[in-house]
């Protein structure tokens, strides 16, 4: 094990080549003072050298220094679920509609509906109406005249 002790970070500037640069400097301040009491030359400093990009200043910056990879993973699941909610919302309902095996009661009565209504035969048209009405209503009625018979 090592041994503990203080440390010191200190943030400097200096003027180079007409550019401020800036680093930090990170000092044990035991060796320091261990230093100072000998009057020799500290070799056993920890030295701390690190080197990054510059940063986006302002509100491109603000932005960007709130924004990670959790919360860019958040989002495009969040607009995923939302897509696929869309997609999916009422698909229960609107199934047993657009899966019917065999639509000839349904076109048979929509049929007879139109051909009532052109000769007039208007209480004929009414109870055929109400038949198809009650057809789309009762959905295991449904699925049994639609479904495909074999021979």
């Amino acid at each position: 094990m090592g041994e503990t002790g203080n440390l010191a970070l200190s943030i400097n500037q200096r003027m180079a080549f007409g550019k401020c640069v800036t680093w930090w400097s990170l000092n044990d301040l035991r060796k320091q003072a261990e230093h100072r009491i000998n009057h020799c030359i500290n070799t056993t400093a920890v030295n701390v050298v690190a080197v990054s990009k510059k940063t986006l200043g302002g509100a491109l910056g603000a932005l960007l220094k709130g924004f990670n990879i959790l919360s860019l993973y958040t989002g495009v699941v969040l607009v995923i679920g939302r897509f696929l909610r869309t997609f999916v919302s009422g698909l229960q309902s609107r199934i047993i509609f657009e899966n019917m095996q065999m639509i000839d009661y349904p076109w048979d009565l929509c049929r007879d509906i139109y051909h009532a209504r052109a000769d007039k035969e208007l209480e004929i048209e009414e109870y055929l109406y109400k038949s198809l009405v009650d057809l789309y209503r009762n959905p295991d009625r449904l699925y049994d005249k639609t479904l495909l018979k074999l021979a």
